[in-house]
C-alpha cells in the first residue's frame, strides 16, 4: 500500500483483473487493468470479445478505488478515446484492494465481479485433461473430469484462496463444478488447462432460465418434455403428505427439545467473525497444536500479518487455515 499512486477510479468504473494475491499485511490485492480518459473521466473497455468480457469487475465504493503501481507496472499508453474525437485515453496498469480492510472500522468490497452477460464456451487444451470441483476451493470434493478436446460452456469467473501468493483462476461450469484455467504450479510450469473459443450460440437472451435450467439439471430436450408432461396431480397429493409428515414430528415437544439440544452442535450455524461481526467464522488461528475459529478468513490473515494475538486466548498465531465444514 506504500507504492506510488496511479490513478483513483470514479464508482462504476469498469477494469481487468489479471491475478489476485495476499499482500504483507493480509489483503487482498487484485491486478488491474482500466482505461481512463486525460481529463481524469474513466472509460469502460467497449468492444471487446467475449473473453475480454469475462475479466471485467466495477467498482463499488462511492469514493471510487486507488491503483497504485509497482515495480512490475507497464508504462501507461495514450490512444484517441473511442467515445469523444477531441480526447485521449490512457491505459493504467495496477494493484487495488478487493476489500475495504475491516480493521480500519470499515467493511465492504471495493470491486465485484460482472457475472458473463453470455456464456462462454471452453475447450480442454491439457493432455491430462481438467478435473472439475464442487466449489472454487482445490481442496473441495472432485466430481468428475473432463478429456482433452472437451469443450464445455461456462458461466462464471472467480479466484481462490489458495495458494495466497497467486490465487488461482477458475471458472464456473454451466452443469456445476468448477475447473482452473491454469496448471497449480509455479511458471513455467503453469500450463493452460484451457483455452476460450467462442460465446455459446445455444443460449436465448429472451429466456437465459431455460439454458441456465437444462445444464443444471442436465437434461435433454426429450427429458425437459417429458419432465413437463408429469402428472401434477400426484406431485401435489405426494407433496402434501409429505408436508403432513413433517408437521406431526414438529408438533412433538420431545422432538423440539432434541433438535434446538443437535442444533447447538450444527457447524452450519456457527456464530459470526469476532473481529468484523458481519462475516461468517471460517478460519481457523492455529497456535501450536490447538486452534480457534473465531474470525473470518480476512480478519484472520489481518491479524497474523499485524502480529496480533488470538483475540480467544492471546497466543501467537502460527498460522491461518480455511475452514471448511464437511
Amino acid at each position: 500500500l506504500n507504492t506510488h499512486h496511479l490513478e483513483t477510479l470514479p464508482y462504476g468504473s469498469l477494469v481487468r483483473v489479471a491475478s489476485r494475491t495476499m499482500n504483507s499485511q493480509g489483503l487482498c490485492r487484485l491486478r488491474v487493468s482500466a482505461i481512463v480518459e486525460v481529463n481524469g473521466t474513466s472509460s469502460s473497455f467497449g468492444g471487446g470479445s467475449a473473453e475480454e468480457q469475462d475479466l471485467s469487475t466495477t467498482t463499488t465504493t462511492t469514493t471510487g478505488t486507488t491503483l497504485l503501481a509497482t515495480a512490475a507496472t507497464s508504462p501507461t499508453t495514450r490512444r484517441r478515446s473511442p467515445y469523444h474525437s477531441n480526447t485521449h485515453t490512457r491505459i493504467i496498469d495496477g494493484w487495488c484492494s478487493e476489500f475495504l480492510n475491516p480493521l480500519s472500522g470499515n467493511r465492504g468490497s471495493v470491486l465485484i465481479p460482472l457475472s458473463f452477460p453470455v456464456p462462454s464456451l471452453y475447450q480442454v487444451t491439457l493432455p491430462m485433461g481438467a478435473v472439475i470441483r464442487s466449489s472454487v476451493e482445490l481442496s473441495t470434493a472432485e466430481i468428475g473430469t473432463l478429456e482433452r478436446g472437451a469443450i464445455v460452456p461456462v458461466v462464471g469467473r472467480a479466484f481462490s484462496e489458495h495458494p495466497v501468493d497467486h490465487c488461482l483462476e477458475r471458472l464456473k461450469l454451466a452443469s456445476g463444478g468448477w475447473i482452473s484455467v491454469r496448471l497449480n504450479r509455479p511458471p513455467p510450469q503453469d500450463e493452460m488447462i484451457v483455452q476460450a473459443r467462442d460465446v455459446d450460440s445455444n443460449f436465448d437472451p429472451e429466456i437465459p432460465a431455460l439454458y441456465h435450467w437444462k445444464h443444471a439439471s442436465s437434461c435433454s430436450p426429450e427429458d425437459v418434455r417429458e419432465l413437463s408432461s408429469v402428472d401434477s396431480d400426484a406431485v401435489s397429493s405426494r407433496s402434501s403428505s409429505e408436508e403432513l409428515s413433517r408437521s406431526r414430528e414438529v408438533a412433538s415437544p420431545r422432538s423440539i427439545r432434541s433438535s434446538s439440544n443437535n442444533n447447538n452442535n450444527d457447524p452450519s450455524l456457527h456464530a459470526k467473525c469476532l473481529i468484523c461481526l458481519s462475516e461468517e467464522r471460517n478460519a481457523t488461528i492455529v497456535h501450536g497444536e490447538t486452534g480457534h475459529v473465531a474470525c473470518c478468513l480476512v480478519c484472520a490473515r489481518i491479524l497474523k500479518a499485524r502480529g496480533d494475538k488470538c483475540p480467544v486466548c492471546r497466543l501467537s498465531i502460527d498460522l491461518v487455515i480455511q475452514q471448511f465444514w464437511a
